[in-house]
């Protein structure tokens, strides 16, 4: 999932690229428009309200990015709390309000939380549920598969596994080997871990490792490299 960010405060840009280092980081309004409204996939816009000592030139970008995206999360970043209001009578249907002013541990926090629930939303309003059962010790678990993001070896219990889900993390009984052929979406990309092949946003062939959907990075091994570039 893109993430786009107009801010035009340098120390703010990585402050928040510290956070998401794939965030696309704007100063000019009219780059960052061009590049948002060329992308028709759902994405979440962090935007600041003041861009270029303009107080309300965040709220009137939001609007035009609403004229044609209605599903894309917004969500604004700004020290003018007082604007709050505002915003949401703008009719921009903003995610979330973040002040800048708050402590860093805070700040970070409202950010990864806005985040996972603007994936949370895009993936919930594309799919329907699509269960999958996942077997655990003598019984089985039902999963909805677009929930799933990683499957891998739970290293301090043995003959378990973690499956990575969208709000929470299933620890159950179970091996990859039983898992990896259950579903068309289930990829193996290391003796460890299990991806789902729609969860995959980047691919770093140098570094060997996957940046999935959820900003969560998966390592893959050499012997599983020529199936990833066939992606």
């Amino acid at each position: 999932m893109n993430c786009y960010f107009l801010e035009d405060n340098l120390i703010q840009q990585r402050r928040v690229q510290a956070i998401f280092p794939t965030c696309q980081v704007f100063e000019n309004p009219t780059i960052f428009l061009d590049k948002v409204l060329a992308d028709k996939q759902d994405k979440v816009i962090f935007l600041d309200l003041e861009i270029g000592n303009v107080v309300h030139a965040g709220l009137e970008i939001a609007k035009i990015i609403r004229q044609t995206d209605k599903t894309s999360a917004i969500i604004i970043l700004s020290t003018h709390t007082e604007l709050v209001e505002r915003s949401f009578k703008c009719h921009i249907y903003a995610l979330d309000f973040i002040d800048k002013l708050q402590s860093e541990q805070l700040f970070r926090k409202q950010l990864v939380s806005v985040m996972d629930s603007a994936i949370a939303n895009s993936e919930k309003s594309q799919k329907p549920a699509e269960l999958v059962a996942i077997p655990n010790g003598r019984k089985h678990e039902l999963v909805d598969i677009n929930q799933i993001y990683a499957i891998y070896t739970d290293l301090s219990r043995s003959h378990s596994i973690v499956v990575l889900c969208q709000n929470k993390q299933l620890v159950l009984r179970s091996s990859l080997t039983l898992i990896e052929k259950l579903h068309a979406d289930f990829l193996r990309v290391h003796s460890g871990y299990i991806i789902n092949r729609h969860k995959i946003d980047r691919i770093a062939f140098n570094e060997m490792t996957l940046l999935l959907t959820n900003n969560r990075v998966i390592p893959f091994s050499r012997r599983y490299k020529k199936t990833l570039k066939l992606l």
